[in-house]
């Protein structure tokens, strides 16, 4: 681009001696005049992209400051937000974790006195435990449960609760009872609480279905805690 402007600027000039030698002063006046018009315009125009580099080389370099600057201050403010979402948590939750972590020979004893009850003393200490936390119970009779054996309600809330107090872990096929019975009572949702553990085949079927689990473990933290609310209540 610079050597065709520097051709039309030379030939310019040799068009502008020519008209001098032949005598048409003006017209040659006037063609340098534009020579020397376009060679000031070149030189401005370079100048000024030669400011915009040095511009953006400032204002880039100035951002890589900053960002440098913004990291430095992130890496020393992270011990210190660590520090402050640990101190953050509730003390009463704190207090809970260190409760079961120090004593879980208490929900064993609570899963070992449930293994040993009746299911019609497992239903009703279930009715007792629901009752406790403020649902209204409705109990189905044995010989017909279709397959719920607590219909629990609530604000805006109808479960129907599947109970298997068994030795050996709830396979699948309790899944469909609970299905069941969610939709004979027109629940909206189903509970199956057990004693013991699910297989794999009945995780899977109550992931696909919306069918909450309350396995042992589960089961005797609730127990648990319900008893912790029966020895703070006022005699």
């Amino acid at each position: 681009m610079g050597c065709i402007t520097l051709f039309v600027l030379v030939l310019l000039a040799i068009v502008s001696l020519s008209l001098y030698e032949h005598g048409y002063l003006g017209i040659a006046a006037a063609v340098l005049g534009s020579i020397a018009l376009c060679v000031g315009l070149i030189r401005a125009s370079r100048d000024w992209r030669a400011r915009r580099r040095q511009s953006k080389q400032r204002r880039r370099q100035e951002e890589e400051e900053e960002g440098q600057k913004r990291l430095r201050w992130e890496q020393e403010r992270q011990p210190q937000r660590e520090e402050l979402l640990l101190n953050s948590v509730p003390e009463e939750r704190q207090q809970e974790e260190e409760e079961r972590r120090r004593d879980p020979r208490k929900q064993d004893a609570i899963l070992q006195r449930i293994n040993e009850i009746s299911d019609g003393e497992f239903g009703q200490l279930m009715a007792h435990y629901f009752r406790h936390q403020g649902y209204t119970i409705d109990t189905t009779t044995a010989s017909g449960d279709r397959g719920a054996d607590l219909i629990i309600t609530g604000p805006d809330r109808r479960i129907a609760v599947r109970l298997k107090r068994q030795d050996n872990p709830v396979e699948n096929t309790a899944i469909q009872e609970a299905l069941a019975g969610r939709a004979f009572y027109g629940a909206y949702e189903a509970w199956l609480i057990t004693n013991n553990t699910f297989t794999r085949g009945a995780c899977n079927d109550a992931r696909a279905a919306g069918v909450r689990l309350i396995d042992g473990n589960e089961l005797a933290e609730w127990l648990n805690k319900l008893l912790d609310q029966l020895e703070d209540e006022p005699q």
